[in-house]
């Protein structure tokens, strides 16, 4: 068997890193999944204060769902984003804001670190489950319900207050009617 020399082993080293980032940035642009225009799933979990969560098909209000890994830098990242937008809705009665942590652990911990992390809105640990239902297949993705029960966003990629913004009000604009085939 052949044995590489130093520099050999560090042209493979470089070659495999540079691959790894060009498929990294190629994977890293915004994502739309085609969920948007079903029945949400049900979803329960239980949060951090033990209260049981459960997101029907139809709650009355917009939900924003931002599930997430603790361990992932753009969810990190999309953190802040996200406490700064429940500080201006905290109050309101006609948008919620639930997160959910995969990957990180058992609940209890995950949702600890995700409050380290900055996480001040109501946080649940996510669930084999939970990843079939929302089709769930990077970090970040963010899923928008309408009042309906309606997915009116499914995003997989990071997002900014002012895109968090847009889209709950878009999602509170009357979904048009169903065209006949």
């Amino acid at each position: 068997m052949k044995r590489f020399s130093t520099r050999e082993l560090l042209v493979w080293v470089g070659i495999i890193t540079v691959s790894s980032l060009i498929a990294y940035s190629v994977t890293r642009e915004p994502h739309h999944n085609d969920l948007a225009g079903e029945t949400a799933p049900a979803i329960f979990g239980v949060d951090a204060q033990g209260k049981q969560v459960n997101l029907g098909p139809t709650s009355g209000v917009v939900t924003i769902l931002n599930l997430y890994a603790n361990w992932c830098p753009p969810c990190r990242q999309e953190i802040p984003e996200f406490s700064a937008y429940y500080s201006q809705i905290k109050d309101r009665k006609d948008v919620e804001l639930i997160a959910m942590v995969f990957e990180s652990g058992p609940p209890g911990k995950a949702i600890a670190e995700a409050q380290k992390l900055g996480v001040d809105y109501t946080v649940f640990a996510g669930t084999a489950d939970m990843t079939r239902a929302y089709n769930l297949h990077r970090y970040p993705t963010t899923v928008i319900i309408g009042p309906e029960g309606k997915i009116r966003a499914h995003l997989e990629h990071t997002l900014d207050v002012p895109a968090i913004d847009d889209l709950v009000r878009s999602a509170k604009q009357p979904l048009p009617p169903a065209t006949q085939p």
